[in-house]
């Protein structure tokens, strides 16, 4: 029963602080939490309370940790403004797409339809053209009109991309490389080793073997054709890849 005490808890924290409980109540509840199971520490159900006092705290920060706060130094503040530019390098890998490149950049600099230049951060999803080709660590500048990701009838693309941390969109962006290599050298490096393997397979194997060995060894299904894709799901052996 004790765990179902505690994780009623943590379901109530997580209620209560999307509803009503203000983040400054919450250091009290864990120091309440802390006194009782130090001084009452003999007695089986004041430990009890204070553990569920403690875990209901921990739910509620957890929520309130999880929840995006954006202010004037938020890249998503200035979502739907119109036509801007950004600065940022490229922390995620480029995920290449028949058409497009999908850039993950952390932006450091906005400048506004009216030419403000502002300090931001943030997040942003970027829609690129496939060529030049960029790559992690990449300090770019980007051109395009900087929108809140769509809500579709049937699938949540603005939360899809939230649980990324990602709050912004940029499709049909125009990004012009400005630096190298200024991310983690370690990334860099792995990524650089990853796209030689990637193209030493692509040279070795006749397709679709080659896009399937990438997909395998380094999780590139990108490749791999929509019929085939279409035979490992009906089989159910997509897991492999």
């Amino acid at each position: 029963m004790t765990l179902v005490y505690l994780a009623s808890a943590w379901l109530t924290g997580i209620a209560l602080a999307k509803a009503v409980l203000p983040w400054q109540v919450l250091p009290l509840l864990g120091l309440a939490a802390f006194l009782g199971l130090l001084l009452w520490r003999d007695n089986t159900r004041v430990r009890l309370g204070a553990l569920c006092v403690l875990m209901l705290a921990l739910g509620a920060s957890r929520l309130l940790l999880a929840v995006p706060h954006f202010d004037e130094t938020t890249l998503a503040t200035y979502n739907d403004i119109g036509w801007v530019t950004l600065e940022g390098v490229v922390v995620g890998e480029p995920d290449e797409r028949e058409h497009y490149t999908n850039l993950r950049v952390w932006v450091e600099r906005l400048t506004l339809p009216d030419g403000t230049e502002l300090e931001v951060e943030g997040l942003a999803l970027v829609k690129a053209d496939r060529y030049p080709r960029h790559n992690y660590g990449d300090r770019v500048r980007v051109e395009g009109l900087l929108e809140t990701p769509p809500v579709f009838e049937e699938f949540s693309y603005r939360e899809y991309l939230a649980r990324q941390g990602i709050h912004s969109l940029i499709r049909r962006a125009q990004v012009t490389l400005l630096a190298e290599n200024q991310a983690s050298p370690l990334l860099y490096h792995l990524f650089a080793f990853k796209r030689y393997a990637q193209s030493t397979i692509a040279r070795l194997l006749p397709e679709p073997q080659a896009s399937l060995l990438t997909g395998i060894l380094l999780g590139v299904e990108t490749g791999i054709p929509a019929d085939l894709m279409d035979d490992f799901s009906a089989t159910g052996t997509t897991h492999i890849i």
